[in-house]
């Protein structure tokens, strides 16, 4: 009874995170990594598009009824015509990442791919036995974004968090003690959970994740490697 309860608590505290998360990225309120990683969501989320349009509509609402209207520049309309079709024409032209070929062949949400034309031309890095990391460029300090692939079978260490993790599946599966995860979900984590992700035994997993600060091993692992997870 106990171990059911926890598994419960845990899976709804990953569930209102989930939901705190989508709120924020529509209020604009997320960094520029953790946005990366909602937008890859959305494209494969109708149920993630149907929330952030609610909240997006909420949000215009309560801009209406609360705030004054300010004089805009004459120009102000014209300026934004014309940054949304520069954004036309960028859509327009197919991406052409600059990273080693079977990084090409994932697929991939075109948010991704947009920050892969700017990424050296590199391969995977190992950081654990059957884990490899491909770091992925932004501008934002204060979060470090990659593509994480785990080999099938491969069960990661046990851990929690310095902040907040967000890990999005782009193909495989993979599991722990939230639930089983694939191809466009979400899981938000934070320092209240501790978690070993397990990946699919035949597919393996990639994911697309983003931390706002590093994981925290646990047990005597945890006391000897955690000094280096530092960044």
């Amino acid at each position: 009874m106990a171990a059911g309860n926890t598994e419960k608590t845990v899976t709804m505290i990953a569930r209102q995170n989930y939901e705190a998360l989508l709120m924020d990225y529509a209020a604009g309120s997320l960094s520029e990594g953790q946005s990366l990683v909602v937008a890859a969501h959305l494209t494969l989320s109708p149920y993630a598009r149907t929330i952030v349009q609610h909240c997006e509509m909420i949000g215009g609402g309560l801009l209406d009824s609360q705030c004054k209207p300010v004089q805009m520049k004459e120009t102000s309309l014209q300026s934004v015509l014309d940054r949304i079709e520069t954004r036309k024409t960028e859509r327009s032209s197919p991406c052409k990442p600059h990273c080693c070929d079977n990084i090409k062949a994932l697929k991939l949400p075109v948010a991704v791919l947009r920050y892969l034309e700017n990424t050296p031309a590199i391969g995977w890095k190992t950081l654990y036995p059957g884990i490899h990391s491909f770091e992925i460029k932004t501008s934002c300090r204060y979060s470090k974004v990659r593509l994480l692939k785990i080999d099938p079978g491969t069960r990661s260490p046990e851990h929690t968090h310095g902040g907040t993790e967000i890990t999005l599946l782009i193909e495989g599966a993979v599991h722990d003690q939230t639930g089983t995860y694939k191809r466009g979900d979400l899981i938000v984590m934070d320092q209240t959970v501790t978690h070993q992700p397990v990946a699919d035994k035949k597919q393996g997993c990639v994911c697309l994740v983003v931390n706002n600060d590093p994981i925290r091993l646990t047990g005597w692992l945890g006391n000897l490697l955690n000094p280096f997870l530092r960044r």
